[in-house]
């Protein structure tokens, strides 16, 4: 065993242990909860049970399509805004006030142009949840910060992308639509992508 992996111990965190249940109709999707659990098994109540849903894509489309469902929440506009738009569906207009207080508390506004899609009468205003970031302390250590972006780098080809918005590594650790940058890079990540040649404009 090479010596970095020997230094590499995983614990689960007795704290934080949840049982994991799985509801579906298999029709619409599933349900996903998490139940905090102590250590001897019982529920611990001094902690939220989390649930989650995911819808399945297939039948999410046709069921839009069918006018079986009429309301949809979900990010990843692209594959499927168009289509909605097309079905009769339009934009909720949260209101400035409610934009405003998001932006207060975090969030970030976003815009969906009536010039990309022209079944839109105007420009849809709404709620940024694009990217994926990977976020990490500020006294991570350097070598750490930069073993993660040599794993990233080594497995670039096996990462899924919408098809069109992926423009090379350096694209992870750029302020973009697709990958907006809320926190400043570590800097052992700024080092590494310019000693990897990778422009960071």
């Amino acid at each position: 065993m090479a010596a970095d992996e020997q230094a590499l111990e995983l614990r689960m965190d007795p704290s934080s242990l949840y049982r994991e249940e799985t509801f579906t109709d298999r029709r619409i999707g599933v349900i996903r909860m998490m139940t905090p659990v102590k250590t001897d098994g019982s529920i611990d109540l001094g902690r939220v049970i989390g649930r989650c849903s995911q819808r399945f894509t297939r039948n999410f489309h046709r069921f839009m399509r069918s006018g079986e469902i009429d309301a949809i929440f979900d990010e990843g506009v692209t594959s499927w805004f168009g289509e909605a738009l097309d079905c009769g569906l339009r934009p909720l207009d949260l209101g400035q006030a409610a934009i405003d207080r998001l932006e207060e508390i975090g969030w970030r506004r976003a815009t969906l142009p009536a010039s990309r899609f022209p079944a839109l009468a105007q420009n849809a205003v709404g709620i940024d949840f694009s990217g994926w970031a990977l976020y990490t302390r500020a006294s991570l250590p350097d070598e750490d910060a930069a073993r993660l972006l040599d794993a990233l780098a080594e497995r670039e080809a096996d990462m899924p992308w919408e098809e069109g918005t992926y423009q090379g590594l350096a694209h992870l650790g750029q302020d973009t639509d697709s990958t907006p940058l809320d926190v400043p890079l570590h800097p052992a990540a700024e080092r590494w992508y310019r000693e990897h040649g990778e422009s960071m404009e």
